[in-house]
């Protein structure tokens, strides 16, 4: 829980890795294959975790121990 009842997630808010596996990578290059064949270019643009977003209502105590640059 934080500032304002908030609650964040402890594990995941603050995540900023966001990995797949070779399936999965393999799967996204055919998407984006099948995509390009049509002339559309697929781009994928993961949204910021939202511990990184409204850090802010983060308490200082757990705020300060992320380094967000």
């Amino acid at each position: 829980q934080a500032q304002g009842d908030w609650l964040f997630r402890t594990q995941e808010d603050l995540r900023t890795e966001f990995d797949t596996t070779p399936a999965g990578y393999r799967r996204m290059k055919e998407l984006h294959d099948a995509f390009k064949s049509k002339g559309v270019e697929l781009v994928v643009v993961y949204q910021p975790t939202r511990g990184l977003v409204d850090r802010n209502k983060l308490f200082p105590a757990e705020r300060d121990k992320f380094d967000y640059a």
